[in-house]
């Protein structure tokens, strides 16, 4: 609520005038996050997206105990990590996330202007396994071969195929391993 403070003021001359009654709020809340993209817990986040956080109000993004304000994790690695943050739109933004990797970004020591702290959130996600690379395709009579170099974090692949009107050709199923 308001507070207000009396003010004096002396002159050299001896001369004081007041008192002045001022007015002040004083700021005990927090600040918040007001969105986080992505999601936590999102899984399957495109990697040149970034990572997206935004604030109800100003705050200073540097710990006053040196450590760093912003910590990120991949695959359980601590990891350095540019942010780039926008006091005109109270966001902070991080880039260079990696295909088929697991992040964790703890947001610590971060406090509005009037020193109030933020309550330490962690964000945790999942970006996209990359694609496949060296694809080769070998037709044989009644089947086609696949091989490809397997890109880091994937567990399993969709093939999908279409048949083309009046080939003749009959798709069997798709099994993992064939």
């Amino acid at each position: 609520g308001a507070k207000n403070i009396f003010l004096w003021v002396q002159y050299k001359s001896g001369r004081v005038i007041g008192p002045k009654k001022a007015q002040f709020h004083l700021d005990t809340a927090a600040p918040s996050l007001t969105s986080v993209t992505p999601k936590d817990q999102s899984v399957g986040v495109n990697p040149s997206d970034g990572i997206a956080v935004t604030f109800d109000e100003d705050v200073n993004t540097y710990a006053s105990n040196g450590t760093k304000t912003f910590q990120m994790k991949a695959d359980g690695e601590e990891i350095s990590q540019s942010v780039f943050y926008d006091t005109n739109y109270r966001k902070a933004t991080m880039y260079g996330l990696t295909y088929g990797t697991t992040y964790s970004l703890v947001i610590d020591g971060v406090r509005d202007r009037a020193g109030n702290l933020l309550q330490t959130p962690t964000i945790s996600f999942k970006t996209k396994p990359n694609q496949p690379t060296d694809l080769k395709a070998n037709a044989s009579t009644g089947r086609v071969d696949l091989n490809w170099s397997a890109p880091k974090g994937a567990k399993k692949y969709n093939i999908y195929y279409r048949v083309i009107a009046d080939t003749g050709y009959i798709p069997s199923l798709v099994k993992d391993g064939s």
